[in-house]
């Protein structure tokens, strides 16, 4: 009997290009925030400036559960979702597919932090993406770092919580999508 396979670069790509509106970035956040039970959310679209160029850069801030550092992989891989049972039944929260998180990837980095209940406080970082898969058809994210090396912080007054930052993301690119980041969008 043969074994299916998967073309785990490719599979990668469509994952993460697949997101028809870039608008998707800020629903996965909010919806992410509320699986978490978070009371506190803000989001924070800037541009940072360089003599090199600009960057958009999306940060969404939660005071959620946190992620545990042993769960790191369910929020970078495919199909692993810490939100369903060892019988693939979601557990009754919002996102279980283990697809979302990766509207994420379609920028030039991601940085990650989060801080848990226990006092764990660590963050982490994935660069370029979209060219790792083209390279080595697969995806490698930072070891654990402090998340000031990352420039990152949660509130100091807040137990546990959750920082994505987005740097670049590709789906405002253009002059019809950055458009979709004004108030009246």
């Amino acid at each position: 009997m043969s074994k299916v396979r998967v073309n785990e670069g490719y599979e990668l790509y469509q994952i993460i290009t697949d997101f028809g509106d870039p608008l998707e970035i800020f629903r996965e956040g909010i919806q992410n925030s509320f699986d978490e039970d978070a009371t506190q959310m803000y989001i924070k679209v800037y541009e940072q400036r360089k003599i090199s160029g600009s960057s958009l850069i999306i940060d969404i801030i939660d005071n959620g559960n946190g992620l545990l550092r042993e769960k790191i992989a369910s929020f970078f891989d495919v199909a692993n979702s810490s939100k369903i049972t060892e019988d693939f039944v979601p557990n009754g929260k919002h996102g279980y597919k283990g697809h979302g998180s990766k509207v994420f990837f379609n920028a030039d980095e991601v940085h990650i932090c989060s801080k848990t209940e226990n006092g764990d406080y660590w963050a982490v970082k994935m660069e370029k993406p979209i060219e790792q898969i083209a390279e080595k058809h697969e995806l490698h994210y930072s070891d654990f770092m402090e998340p000031s090396e990352l420039g990152i912080s949660l509130p100091n007054d807040w137990v546990s919580g959750f920082c994505v930052r987005i740097i670049a993301p590709r789906y405002f690119g253009t002059q019809y999508t950055r458009f979709k980041l004004t108030i009246y969008i």
